[in-house]
């Protein structure tokens, strides 16, 4: 967790155009916590990748631009918010356990999954090939 949390702060620092200190997170919490646990996802599907790799920026920022506009913020937002919480590290550790805790939640419900689609596929009678 601490290298996808080390690899989000480069990643965002690459996009990030000014430093705004707001008042108050601009996205909800519960929504920020989506466009996270989305952006670390994205992270690790590119982790095969070299970071040196021809184009993985701008891959990565079109993946970024893809979970804005789906979660209806802009990058701006995001960067705002994520300064706030940067500027609160107790919301930030309450907001990463969150995280945390339901990507552990989702690693459990796939691996189910795939261990009953395991199942079933064992329990199958094979056919016979004459």
């Amino acid at each position: 967790m601490i290298r996808l949390f080390s690899i989000l702060i480069i990643s965002l620092s690459l996009i990030a155009c000014k430093s705004v200190k707001p008042g108050k997170p601009i996205i909800e919490r519960e929504t920020f916590i989506n466009i996270l646990i989305d952006i670390h996802l994205t992270e690790s599907s590119l982790m095969h990748e070299s970071p040196f790799e021809k184009g993985r920026t701008i891959k990565v920022m079109m993946e970024y631009d893809k979970i804005f506009e789906k979660n209806h913020v802009t990058r701006d937002d995001f960067m705002q918010t994520f300064n706030y919480y940067k500027e609160h590290p107790k919301e930030m550790d309450a907001l990463y356990s969150d995280i945390t805790e339901r990507m552990t939640l989702k690693e459990a419900e796939l691996s189910n999954q795939i261990q009953q689609t395991n199942t079933t596929t064992e329990s199958q009678p094979q056919k016979q090939i004459k």
